[in-house]
Formats: structure tokens, C-alpha cells, sequence
């Protein structure tokens, strides 16, 4: 909350500690009318704050609950970077409703934004609702095997969209090219990727065929 963010960087202020932390947020606690208080959080050593925006296309975010509005994003990535505090967020691709335009928008964000993105793919943990549409549709198993076979977010294994595994990654390495290119950073900055199961070795959904 602002109060806690203010009661943090006062004491840390007050103790004289000579230190520089990070730390994470909503997406929407700050805005410009906050200038003070982020000024404050800056003098106490926050070199930046994390929140997730996931996905900007309002049918996911009212699929998945997420409760946060992209404008609100975008006003406290502008508040925080104002003061010269690092913004980053996470992404969550492959949502069953995604489509080559949500994907676009939400790395637009970013983009437009000059937020770094660290993408993630959607990987359905047991107990969740896509999880449980994920076995419903025959993808997805709740067995050790499949369990062990999930890998992380940075690798995408299981897909649950309408749209191939290798035109969703195709997209998503277009934009994160042209993010990369405006924020001075290589494209492996933002490919985190080291453990990509081909099709046919792991990897589960439609193919460029289907």
C-alpha cells in the first residue's frame, strides 16, 4: 500500500542505511499525483519496482480476474520512471482466448511504455481453471509424468489457443525485437528461452497444420 511504500522508505531514511533495494507492486498503486512519495521511495535507495500487467487484451484480463485497467499501467510505469526508478513487468502469453492482435497490444504496452518485459508462456498448475481445461480438452494429464514435463514459464510447451505454437513464438519475437531495439538492449535480453521442447518432443497443441 502507500502507506506501508511511505512508512518503509522513512525508516530506511531515518536509519541512514546506505543501501539500494528493489521491490514489487500492482500494476496500479502509483500515479503522478504520488510524485512525492516516489521521490520519497528514490531517496531511500529503490532502484525499481516490478508489477505484473500479464496480458492488456480486456478479454483475457476479464477471463483471468486481473482487476487492473492498462491506463493505470502506463500512468505509474511514467510516475516511476519520472523519478528515475526502474519499471519491469511480466507477461503471460498463450492464454486460451489469445490471438496474434492481444498479443501485439500487449507487447505494444511495453513498447509504447519503455516497461521491459519479462515474457512468460501460461503453464496451467494443477487446482487452477485452465488446468482443469487443459485435461477437459484431452491436452493436459494429472500424472507425475506430466507434472515433471511442465518446465517454466519461459518455455512453451503447452498450448491452449487456436493459434500454432510456432506463429504465437514468431510474433512474440517480432515485438520483443522491436522492444529490444528501442530500450538499447539485444534481443537475447529478453529471450529467456533455454529449454524449448521442439514439436513432436514434448511439446503439446496444434501444430502449423492444425
Amino acid at each position: 500500500s502507500r502507506k506501508q511504500s511511505r512508512l518503509l522508505a522513512e525508516l530506511i531514511i531515518a536509519e541512514r542505511l546506505d543501501i539500494a533495494w528493489t521491490g514489487s507492486c500492482r500494476a496500479d498503486l502509483f500515479t503522478e499525483d504520488d510524485a512525492e512519495l516516489i521521490d520519497l521511495l528514490k531517496r531511500s535507495g529503490c532502484a525499481g519496482l516490478s508489477y505484473s500487467l500479464e496480458n492488456a487484451d480486456p478479454v483475457i484480463l476479464t477471463a483471468i480476474n486481473k482487476q487492473i485497467d492498462v491506463n493505470d499501467f502506463a500512468r505509474q510505469t511514467k510516475a516511476l520512471q519520472a523519478a528515475d526508478i526502474q519499471t519491469w513487468t511480466s507477461l503471460v502469453i498463450g492464454y486460451p482466448q489469445e490471438t496474434e492482435e492481444s498479443i501485439r497490444r500487449t507487447l505494444q504496452v511495453c513498447y509504447d511504455c519503455v516497461c521491459y518485459p519479462s515474457v512468460g508462456y501460461l503453464l496451467p498448475l494443477p487446482d487452477t481453471p485452465v488446468f482443469d481445461q487443459a485435461v477437459e480438452r484431452g491436452i493436459l494429464a494429472y500424472d507425475e509424468e506430466t507434472m515433471l514435463s511442465l518446465g517454466d514459464r519461459q518455455d512453451f510447451r503447452i498450448n491452449l489457443t487456436n493459434m500454432s505454437s510456432e506463429r504465437i513464438q514468431e510474433i512474440v519475437h517480432e515485438e520483443l525485437a522491436r522492444i529490444a531495439s528501442k530500450q538499447g538492449l539485444k534481443l537475447d535480453d529478453l529471450i529467456k528461452t533455454q529449454h524449448y521442447k521442439p514439436q513432436g518432443r514434448g511439446e503439446t497443441g496444434p501444430s502449423d497444420d492444425g
